[in-house]
C-alpha cells in the first residue's frame, strides 16, 4: 500500500512539474482524476469476496456518476467549459469512491 502511495505521489508531481513548464494543465488534472479510482481499486481488493453477480444498483446508482464526475472535471478544463472550485476539490473523493464501488459491484 505504501509502494502505490508513493508511486501515486510521484506521478502526480511530474505531472504539476510538466504542468508549470509547459503551461498545459491538463495532464496534471487528468492525473488528479485517475490516481484516486486506482487507490480505491486497490483497497477495494483487498476487502473484496469472490463471489459472482452483479450489484447493479451500486453500479448504476453509485460508480456511474462518481465516473462522470471524474470525467467531466479533466474534460471541461481542457474545453474551458463551466467549473466550479469545489469540483477539483472533490475530485479525490469522487475518485475512491468510483474504484471502490467499480470491484465492489462485481465483487461484492
Amino acid at each position: 500500500m505504501f509502494i502505490l502511495l508513493r508511486l501515486g505521489d510521484y506521478a502526480i508531481l511530474k505531472a504539476r512539474i510538466h504542468a508549470d513548464a509547459t503551461t498545459h494543465i491538463g495532464s496534471m488534472v487528468w492525473t488528479l482524476a485517475i490516481v484516486p479510482v486506482i487507490y480505491g481499486v486497490y483497497v477495494s481488493l483487498l476487502f473484496a469476496k469472490r463471489r459472482p453477480g452483479v450489484n447493479l444498483p451500486l453500479f448504476l446508482l453509485v460508480f456511474l456518476p462518481c465516473i462522470l464526475f471524474n470525467v467531466y472535471v479533466p474534460v471541461s478544463t481542457q474545453m474551458h467549459l463551466m467549473l466550479y472550485p469545489w469540483m477539483t476539490q472533490a475530485l479525490s473523493v469522487t475518485g475512491v469512491v468510483a474504484g471502490l464501488t467499480l470491484i465492489l459491484s462485481f465483487f461484492g
